[in-house]
């Protein structure tokens, strides 16, 4: 397992690396006007998402072993063709390929770190998801770190940073392969019975897991708005200096990094659900607190977002682990993958919402957050329900280990 999140960590760190510089290099290396680049990279980002789907359907026929290091391979294969390309139409295959990569990544990984979970007597599956969110976190934050130093330098090194960086991302993905394909070498698939293909049939005829993904929304939105609403929440809105959002996001990283395992290792033998109700009602306060921040004068904003941090990150550390630790134990053996996968598609759906959440700050600064607290409500009330009528009788809704331990 070591090395698979070792791989996990570094994946994280080349895709950090190129995130930045990405559009950039559309713009700066191959001339692309900058509305054209921004359309291309949101179109790519769109098709890309089919990638969720069928990444959680052939994690159940072939294995997430398989699929993690196919969805590597993907993305070294599309920082190769863009460094080849030297127009839109080559850069497009690329940015497409660079997207069914990172969704195909998203939609499998999970499912992997509960088949080496499950294989061995070790901590609860919560525990292990955290530590996978550790390593991620960690890789993200020093590819982050790279990134700023290799734009700080890029004026005086012209566009060769930028070929530097994208070679840099597909090595480091490379290695990151490597490592998983050799880390996980024991995991193999579950043999698919008859009667067990239909795996999306199966996803949506199950309305209970429907209303539970449903209910998860606005925590993933609170996710999305960290990363996209934060800074020009900060800045434009509060007036803030340009630090600030960048010490809120390094604060995020660096106590989620510090505190995420223990918390977790904290509710061993809890309730899951009531554990996803905390994490809910966490963030419901930071958004009223973010709300707040509006009203009060200068120096009391400061006071209010650091407190509200302690709210975010309270909520943030707790939910992901649990959210996949429940989703693996209450999906069917068979179609494991595929349910894992599903759960992206509510950070999918947040990550459309964002925007727009980021547009109505423009007309107030305090409404939005506001109406997020609302939904957050919402979810700290629906979340436990549509969770508890997942758990089937006799499945104990504290145990990382309702199925065999077969391997997938």
């Amino acid at each position: 397992m070591k090395l698979t999140f070792a791989g996990v960590g570094i994946s994280s760190l080349g895709g950090r690396l190129f995130l930045p510089v990405g559009l950039l290099y559309l713009i700066h290396v191959l001339g692309i006007p900058v509305s054209q680049a921004g359309l291309m990279m949101t179109g790519a980002t769109t098709i890309s998402l089919v990638a969720t789907s069928v990444a959680g359907r052939m994690v159940d026929r072939v294995g997430a072993r398989v699929v993690v290091v196919a969805s590597r391979v993907l993305q070294a294969a599309g920082c190769l063709v863009l460094l080849a390309s030297t127009g839109p139409v080559l850069a497009c295959v690329a940015l497409l390929l660079l997207g069914l990569g990172l969704r195909s990544f998203w939609a499998s990984i999970f499912a992997l770190t509960g088949a080496l979970a499950g294989q061995q007597q070790g901590p609860p599956k919560d525990e292990v998801f955290a530590k996978l969110a550790v390593v991620e976190s960690l890789g993200t934050a020093a590819g982050g770190l790279g990134a700023v130093v290799c734009l700080g330098v890029a004026g005086s090194h012209g566009t060769g940073i930028y070929r530097g960086v994208l070679a840099a991302n597909a090595a480091l993905t490379v290695v990151a392969a490597a490592l998983i394909m050799y880390g996980a070498r024991k995991v193999t698939p579950l043999p698919v019975t008859e009667g067990e293909g239909q795996a999306w049939h199966t996803v949506f005829a199950d309305t209970a897991f429907l209303r539970f993904l449903s209910a998860n929304i606005p925590m993933a939105l609170a996710v999305s708005l960290m990363a996209v609403a934060i800074p020009v929440f900060t800045v434009d809105s509060l007036g803030l200096a340009p630090w600030v959002p960048a010490a809120i996001f390094a604060t995020v990283t660096i106590t989620s990094a510090v505190f995420r395992v223990p918390v977790i290792r904290s509710r061993a033998g809890k309730s899951r659900t009531r554990t996803l109700q905390l994490a809910a009602i966490a963030v419901t306060v930071w958004g009223v607190l973010q709300y707040l921040v509006t009203l009060v004068p200068g120096p009391w904003q400061m006071v209010l977002l650091v407190v509200g941090l302690v709210f975010y990150v309270t909520g943030e550390i707790v939910h992901g682990p649990t959210l996949n630790a429940l989703t693996d134990l209450v999906a069917p053996a068979a179609h494991t993958g595929a349910y894992l996968a599903t759960l992206q598609y509510t950070f999918g759906v947040s990550d459309v919402l964002a925007p727009l959440f980021v547009t109505a700050l423009g007309f107030s600064a305090g409404l939005p957050w506001l109406g997020f607290a609302l939904l957050g409500a919402l979810a700290a009330l629906l979340l436990p329900l549509a969770a508890g009528r997942l758990l089937r009788p006799g499945m104990p809704s504290t145990t990382d280990r309702p199925k065999a331990p077969a391997t997938r």
